[in-house]
């Protein structure tokens, strides 16, 4: 007998729902800092330093870690690709 979820997924129609997982663009420097911790301590400490060290250090974009694994991107070009979001990479339909 089948369960639920073999036969929800047998459904033609079904479209899994979870999030997909983010690729990581090799093009895109990291700089994380210390291992698990990142850079978390220094963003509290002060921010707009670290903001400012990190774009000295890698340019406009760079991959880090600050409590969490972010992308930071600097410049007008980097807020109209963010705002006018026309590929609609960007999104908090998943939280």
């Amino acid at each position: 007998m089948a369960s639920l979820i073999d036969t929800v997924r047998d459904f033609k129609g079904f479209t899994d729902i979870r999030p997909k997982p983010v690729q990581k663009d090799p093009r895109i420097p990291r700089d994380m800092g210390l291992p698990l911790i990142g850079y978390t301590l220094d963003f509290v400490r002060d921010p707009l330093e670290l903001s400012q060290r990190l774009y000295r250090r890698n340019g406009p974009v760079v991959r880090t870690r600050t409590m969490m694994e972010t992308v930071l991107m600097y410049g007008p070009e980097a807020n109209q690709f963010v705002l006018q979001n026309t590929d609609q990479q960007f999104s908090s339909e998943w939280g």
